[in-house]
């Protein structure tokens, strides 16, 4: 018989100081679970142990999991991890390693969803969704409905990557379409990943959901908060400041070397700058790039935002919000970038910060098209972009509104709802 609880299921992925997790993941499910009370959540994620977090610190990772279960409890949500044997690679699941990779995992499985009488699973991503739809086909008596919430392209990055090669990228290609055409609905945080999937399969449950941001927490400050930041920061009510939310690198999916070009147009615009950095990385390696690049190094600001109140903060410090992304140089990143629209954009817009973005990141540039909520321009044209950030900043009051309410579309309580609405659905059929 059915049950009539929910399982979200991550697998693969490591979990441990992942702000996608905790936001994406933890987060949402504590809104879901407030939405509808009465309805029993379950999390289960699989972490591998052949990755470097576990391989320098295991006491800590450990540690790190029992918080992340005590977290959950405190909200109701029953939090479960499996240790994998396997490298972080393996995430991406070449299609030679796939028995390996499965061995004891399903019979596991089976055996959590009849405990935990559950009627309807909820997967992030393509691994979850591959495992517990081959146990649908092995088990007759696994009655579930599931959920195939894709977040990316998955044969696509594995290949990128170097995680798959040829072979493993066609079988995954023929496992997506099995898989979009086998699950109960399919979910996608993007308009156009939406319209690839359509593409593809004539399953009639393609919703599209976009990532989620906390709009209690993130939003725009008053002129007196906000004057106090930016004085904190040495930053003066002349500098028009720039910002960029996350990881940065050489070889990433957003380049130093993109975002520099796009702050000397920005620089161009405006005079008095300041490039304010969100972000793991370290101040010296950046400074480094940023005075290699020929800027003044008192314009670079770089901050860790340890928490969403603290990234609201710095956010607000800004003036204009960027997505430099990366240079396309092959089929591969057209196709995600096509797809993209980055958990950051919500954040950003929800402060008020118009988005300057690559045209190539599709969903995003689409998006800021579309509401009026930024400027787009083609990489190795950043300079094209300066006209516009003038006319922007002579009519900044709309635009900001703009941002403000195109942000609700991204409201991480209304995806709640919207989830809730999926499961409904799915539970009573």
């Amino acid at each position: 018989m059915k049950g009539n609880n929910l399982l979200y299921v991550t697998w693969g992925e490591v979990i441990i100081e992942n702000g996608i997790f905790k936001n994406q993941v933890v987060e949402q499910l504590k809104l879901i679970k407030n939405e509808r009370k009465d309805l029993e959540v379950f999390l289960l994620s699989g972490v591998p142990l052949g990755n470097r977090k576990f391989m320098k610190h295991p006491f800590l990772f450990l540690e790190e999991l029992k918080k992340i279960k005590a977290a959950c409890a405190e909200h109701g949500i029953h939090f479960f991890y499996r240790l994998l044997f396997v490298p972080s690679p393996w995430f991406y699941t070449p299609a030679d390693k796939i028995n390996i990779y499965d061995r004891s995992q399903l019979s596991f499985i089976k055996r959590f969803i009849q405990k935990n009488n559950i009627g309807l699973v909820h997967c992030r991503s393509y691994t979850p969704t591959r495992l517990m739809q081959k146990l649908r086909e092995k088990d007759m008596s696994a009655r579930f409905k599931l959920i195939f919430d894709t977040r990316g392209n998955f044969p696509e990055e594995g290949l990128l990557k170097k995680h798959l090669n040829e072979q493993d990228y066609a079988f995954w290609k023929d496992k997506e379409k099995e898989l979009f055409r086998a699950s109960d609905a399919v979910v996608n945080v993007s308009d156009t990943f939406t319209d690839y999937v359509n593409v593809i399969t004539g399953n009639p449950e393609v919703h599209t959901i976009y990532t989620s941001t906390n709009l209690v927490i993130f939003h725009k400050l008053t002129d007196a908060e906000r004057n106090q930041l930016r004085t904190a920061l040495n930053v003066s009510q002349e500098d028009k400041v720039l910002t960029y939310l996350g990881e940065i690198s050489d070889t990433g999916w957003h380049q130093k070397k993109n975002l520099f070009n796009l702050y000397k147009a920005f620089k161009a615009a405006f005079g008095n700058t300041k490039l304010l950095l969100i972000t793991s990385n370290t101040k010296e390696e950046l400074m480094q790039s940023f005075t290699g690049a020929g800027f003044d190094g008192n314009e670079l600001i770089v901050v860790k935002g340890r928490t969403q109140q603290e990234v609201n903060n710095y956010l607000n410090v800004a003036d204009y919000a960027s997505l430099p992304f990366k240079k396309i140089t092959n089929e591969l990143d057209k196709i995600l970038g096509y797809t993209m629209i980055a958990s950051k954009t919500g954040e950003y817009l929800a402060t008020g910060l118009p988005v300057i973005v690559n045209n190539k990141i599709g969903a995003a540039s689409k998006l800021v098209t579309e509401t009026q909520t930024g400027i787009t321009y083609e990489m190795d044209d950043e300079a094209s972009v300066i006209p516009y950030l003038k006319a922007c900043e002579a009519n900044k009051a709309p635009v900001t509104e703009r941002c403000i309410q195109t942000a609700k579309r991204f409201d991480a309580k209304t995806n709640a709802e919207k989830y809730v609405g999926i499961y409904d659905k799915l539970l009573h059929t």
